[in-house]
């Protein structure tokens, strides 16, 4: 009984909340000539994770702002190529992350999103991101931990941005942001894009049905309620626009068929292979490409493409960072390449599977009240962004159209 009435009055707590971000919002004129937008991403919080734990806050801010059905993700479902989607509006073939690890024949380079220095170096990423665009019509941005900020980028790192460190309490994330919320006008940025891996994390070590999941997005719901108490009582209240996305969505894989594809293509036939399951990228060792498409092609549950057979909805093909060959399992099956874990939960699949896909949250001056956005599509968030900061956008993928419904 006790337990109860703690969740109700969390429950009650979290609707006065968000009811008094939404009214300070609608109560007088923005006290800054330009909106501020704050856009928080979740790592791997799948569309539907609102209903598998209590989340009072989330459910007010779908009651008084706007919600999507589901943020489709870009190809392939991982975390650097979606983040930098979302950010510049553009599909991966023409950003140039086509996975977190992949290789640049220009610069005849590895990126990896574990090594620090091609993180840090802009010529890996070829558009524009939106603290880009808006640094360049002197808008100020900050960054706290999203892909692409820690490089300088067409000769513009944002105002504000660190260098990645997973173990920075997200609380102190929240804190630092509202800091910079609380800077003095000219100082202060109108853009503010910051990052959190919890489920993602947790989805990984143990499963998207497990108590510690559960817990996790407890605690997202909470982290989301800290932040937003404290912007109520920010000066700049009235002009702040909080938006919520994640990069991808989740599947549960512990029912998955494992296969080892070391084991069927043998090391000779290959003379680099990069991704990871469920997708990965094929460089073929001379005179080889052959064998290993015939090989794989006589698999149940994995689809093997020549660069030229990718499927055009894919939008990847088009670069030079593809490699000759790809493979993508079905979502029933787990790709390992050797000595890999075997995960509990797994993203990566078809982005066209739901499982993948993510959310969509907005609240503030700029958006509806209590708006069911249907399902959006994270290329067009850039353009979204560009119009509630009143700046104009570098040309990319998306289309406006797609997401003006959910403003006001």
């Amino acid at each position: 009984m006790k337990k109860i009435i703690i969740i109700s009055l969390v429950a009650f707590a979290a609707i006065v909340l968000v009811q008094d971000f939404f009214k300070f919002k609608n109560k007088s004129e923005p006290v800054a000539p330009r909106p501020y937008l704050v856009v928080l991403s979740i790592d791997g919080f799948r569309h539907d994770y609102q209903q598998l734990a209590a989340t009072p806050t989330l459910d007010s801010i779908e009651l008084h702002g706007v919600k999507a059905a589901g943020l489709k993700p870009v190809f392939p479902t991982v975390t650097f190529p979606n983040h930098y989607s979302i950010a510049t509006g553009t599909y991966p073939e023409n950003h140039g992350l086509v996975h977190n690890y992949f290789y640049t024949p220009k610069l005849k380079k590895v990126y990896s999103y574990k090594n620090e220095k091609t993180v840090t170096d802009g010529r890996f990423y070829m558009a524009e991101p939106i603290w880009v665009t808006a640094e360049s019509q002197r808008v100020k941005a900050g960054c706290y931990y999203w892909v692409g900020s820690e490089a300088k980028i067409k000769g513009y790192h944002p105002s504000y941005y660190l260098q990645y460190n997973s173990n920075v309490p997200n609380t102190q994330r929240a804190d630092s942001v509202i800091a910079w919320l609380n800077m003095p006008y000219g100082k202060r940025p109108n853009l503010i894009m910051w990052y959190i891996n919890d489920t993602d994390r947790i989805a990984n070590d143990f499963a998207i049905s497990s108590e510690q999941m559960k817990n996790g997005i407890v605690k997202v719901d909470q982290l989301i309620a800290h932040f937003m108490a404290k912007a109520n009582m920010l000066e700049i209240k009235d002009s702040l626009n909080f938006v919520i996305v994640s990069d991808h969505g989740m599947r549960d894989v512990r029912n998955n068929k494992v296969l080892d594809m070391s084991s069927i293509v043998p090391k000779y036939w290959t003379k680099a292979v990069y991704g990871g399951n469920p997708y990965y990228m094929i460089e073929p060792a001379k005179k080889c490409a052959d064998s290993i498409y015939n090989t794989l092609k006589k698999i149940d549950g994995l689809n093997i493409y020549y660069k030229n057979e990718i499927p055009n909805e894919f939008h990847i093909a088009n670069t030079n960072r593809i490699t000759e060959i790809v493979v993508l399992a079905d979502s029933n099956i787990t790709l390992l390449n050797g000595n890999e874990n075997v995960p509990l939960s797994a993203h990566g699949y078809n982005n066209s599977d739901t499982d993948m896909y993510g959310v969509f949250y907005g609240i503030g001056p700029a958006f509806k009240h209590g708006y069911n956005a249907g399902y959006i599509n994270s290329v067009d968030l850039y353009n979204l962004f560009s119009n509630i900061l009143q700046i104009k956008g570098a040309p990319n993928d998306g289309n406006f159209e797609n997401v003006r419904a959910v403003l006001r």
